[in-house]
């Protein structure tokens, strides 16, 4: 049968016995982003160096590479620019374990965390809970845009954003987590009748563990062993024995319009995930079948894989999801169609050398909310697609160098779309406590065609509680081959990132863009506290 080689791979990926060792994952939070770089907020830096990769800690996938340190903070680059959000998880791999005495041991450390499921999918020691604990985040941010353009001369957006996550209430064996956000524009504020245009809950679901083997999850859930779902109204239970974890759920997709509650969306089905070791490489595999309703009947049937590799200087992942349900002619059948598929792979080939590698084949992404213009939308979807390859050197302490370059052919294109890029980046110049970074992109497709380039200042202040950037930028781009139409533009960027308090932080961003025939001016602004 067609199915007999991917089964048999399927299977012999879950049945490997393995023992090995694990890096260590110092964790952060995502407190700002631009368009070159995000930054991430550390309890401290002091393991961590300049070239060390980001990853996210939902996914595991290769977000980032640290470029410039502070005490507390990193300046990161992109690797997978889609994957960043504010406020997000992320950590870092290293070896460097401080001991009692401040010195480094480099033996790596065993971690059976290394593979971050937050839904219990490996078997762990769990202390007894006897202490309520909430956390979480709160803030508010603007985006006003002022244009001399007739038609948008100015509007402006708000968005308040909460995150709650709270363990050991009550017996210890319940926990609760939750984010939303709250976002308008100013100008159709009192036009607003229904709640859900403004508000995306994105989780809202407790959490019950009897055992610890045992998990049940109920309300807006957002699991991990589900990656391709995002998040489902309903119920779900799961039982970890040895190094598997098998569950199943049942509820209700969001709606697909204003991310509301809608019951005719029904869906259900299964899960079985493995977290292993080979040797030096830590492995992760994960399975899911859905089936998705609309008013009671069958709109789809797919099931998702997932596998990651991680050693010592090499990382691998490999995404794929595939129909099992199709109509044609309305008469239903079973197919097995591939829909999407996503591979990255990193290498490091010393302390100073790197290599990346990604082939991207999903779907597009639509976005509920997006801070992004109309042009850097379709930049991103053109460059996400296809074969991406990068390479990355630190060549001192101070300075690093990278190169990248993709290709792809998508349905419907005259030609293939081609684009290229470097970078270079000094995080420390003299001891003004400066760093720069300066840029070229170049990008061939069916709609665009040109260069992007620019250079960008960051120095910090006050004890690196306060940085301050400054950037030029340059986009001329022809909209299509051969033709003298295009878009150029300029832009200044001044950025202001402060924290106040411990965990109070303050972001200002101010954007001038002008163009042949328009200007434009935008003011980001966000204010938040964590607690």
């Amino acid at each position: 049968m067609r199915l007999s080689r991917p089964l048999l791979l399927f299977f012999v990926l879950f049945s490997i016995p393995y023992l090995a060792q694990q890096n260590r994952k110092i964790t952060g939070t995502v407190t700002y982003i631009s368009s070159q770089n995000f930054y991430v907020r550390f309890e401290n830096t002091k393991n961590i160096s300049v070239g060390d990769t980001v990853y996210a800690s939902e996914t595991g996938t290769i977000t980032g590479r640290i470029t410039y340190l502070s005490s507390q903070s990193a300046a990161c680059s992109y690797v997978l620019k889609l994957g960043v959000e504010l406020n997000q998880q992320v950590y870092v791999l290293n070896e460097k374990i401080d001991d009692a005495s401040g010195t480094t041991d480099q033996k790596v450390e065993m971690n059976e965390d290394f593979f971050t499921t937050g839904s219990g999918a490996s078997l762990k020691k769990i202390n007894a809970r006897d202490n309520f604990d909430l956390s979480g985040r709160v803030s508010v941010r603007s985006f006003t845009n002022y244009t001399s353009s007739i038609s948008h001369a100015q509007n402006q957006y708000w968005r308040y954003s909460l995150s709650l996550r709270g363990k050991n209430i009550g017996t210890g064996k319940l926990d609760f987590q939750s984010s939303a956000t709250y976002g308008y524009r100013a100008e159709t504020w009192k036009n607003s009748n229904n709640i859900w245009n403004n508000l995306k809950v994105y989780d809202f679901f407790f959490s019950y563990q009897p055992a610890v083997s045992l998990k049940f999850q109920v309300g807006r859930i957002r699991n991990q062993n589900l990656y391709s779902l995002s998040t489902f109204d309903g119920l779900l239970f799961e039982y970890a024995f040895h190094n598997f974890t098998a569950g199943t759920f049942v509820g209700s997709h969001p709606d697909w319009q204003n991310m509301g509650v809608n019951i005719n969306l029904l869906q259900y089905g299964a899960f079985l995930s493995r977290e292993d070791s080979l040797g030096g490489a830590a492995i992760s595999n994960n399975l899911s079948i859905t089936n998705q309703t609309n008013n009671g009947k069958t709109d789809r049937r797919f099931f998702y894989f997932l596998h990651r590799t991680r050693l010592k200087d090499f990382a691998f992942s490999l995404s794929s999801e595939f129909d099992l349900y199709q109509v044609e002619l309305n008469t239903a059948k079973s197919v097995l169609t591939p829909t999407s598929i996503y591979a990255s792979a990193l290498y490091r080939f010393n302390k100073k050398l790197s290599f990346d590698f990604s082939y991207d084949a999903r779907k597009t992404i639509y976005y509920f909310e997006s801070f992004k213009s109309v042009l850097d939308s379709i930049l991103d979807s053109r460059m996400r697609q296809g074969v991406r390859l990068g390479a990355y050197y630190q060549w001192s302490r101070t300075l690093s160098i990278g190169v990248n370059g993709g290709f792809a052919k998508q349905d419907g294109d005259i030609h293939p779309s081609f684009n290229a890029g470097t970078s270079v980046s000094v995080t420390e110049i003299s001891k003004l406590n400066l760093s720069f970074n300066a840029d070229v992109t170049y990008l061939q497709s069916n709609f665009l065609d040109g260069f992007a380039y620019g250079i960008k200042f960051n120095k910090n202040f006050l004890s690196d509680y306060l940085n301050v950037g400054f950037g030029l930028r340059r986009v001329d781009y022809l909209f299509a081959r051969n033709t003298s139409d295009g878009i150029a533009q300029n832009i200044v960027n001044v950025d202001l990132r402060w924290q106040l308090q411990r965990l109070l932080y303050f972001n200002l961003v101010y954007e001038f863009v002008s163009e042949k025939r328009v200007t434009a001016n935008r003011i980001f602004f966000g204010l938040s506290q964590a607690f």
